[in-house]
């Protein structure tokens, strides 16, 4: 394991991008330590360019390999190469790093992660600051810790000033995200094409009682 660590430190210091493919590797390991797992990705972040690294961090929320205070860790590790390479991203690239910090902050339990987030959302999408997005952040108020409490209860206390059909949905700007929790479930086409079915056949009862009546009548 030291070993490891060592080589580990070394490719990140080298910064040599042939290793990319290497540190993709060790970081989905499964029969890695996480510790092990963490370091790889941290160090493949630290390496790859923006569009990479969120490639890759859509990969880590995905597979859940690293999960916890493992994730948060690395998650600023994003956040911060962002940060710094910000003004050199194109308009699609941006978007699809909103895209991917909304989906966090609708769907991830860690509190720590949508916290980050959230803020980072808050200096560059004037509308998030209202939407229905953000206030999925409520679920957090009057739970956990201090810091939980003293950062989410002021939220809460936001929304509940906002009705919720005054709240912005960003679905319109960001189609790609997934629904929210509240969403009211889609129907399964199975069960759309049963009914649609039933209702059919109800129909043709209906119509050849009626015709049988009639016959009935005239005879």
């Amino acid at each position: 394991m030291p070993y490891f660590s060592r080589l580990l430190n070394m490719i990140e210091k080298l910064g040599d991008r042939v290793a990319l493919p290497f540190l993709e590797e060790k970081s989905f390991m499964t029969n890695a330590p996480v510790t092990l797992r963490l370091r790889a990705a941290e160090a493949y972040v630290k390496i790859a360019d923006v569009e990479e690294s969120l490639e890759f961090m859509q990969k880590v929320y995905e597979t859940q390999f690293i999960q916890g205070w493992w994730r948060y860790s690395l998650n600023k590790k994003f956040l911060e190469k962002v940060r710094a390479e910000e003004d050199t991203l194109t308009p699609e690239t941006k978007k699809n790093i909103a895209t991917f910090l909304l989906g966090i902050v609708q769907n991830v339990e860690n509190s720590g992660e949508a916290n980050d987030a959230d803020r980072f959302l808050l200096d560059r999408i004037p509308e998030y600051a209202n939407s229905r997005q953000r206030a999925t952040l409520c679920r957090y108020a009057n739970t956990g810790n201090e810091w939980v409490t003293n950062t989410y209860n002021p939220i809460k206390a936001h929304f509940d000033k906002i009705p919720p059909r005054q709240r912005i949905d960003l679905r319109k700007r960001f189609p790609d995200l997934p629904p929210l929790p509240d969403d009211a479930p889609a129907r399964s086409p199975v069960k759309v094409a049963i009914a649609v079915g039933t209702g059919i056949v109800a129909v043709v009862a209906a119509w050849l009682a009626v015709r049988r009546r009639k016959v009935h009548e005239t005879s």
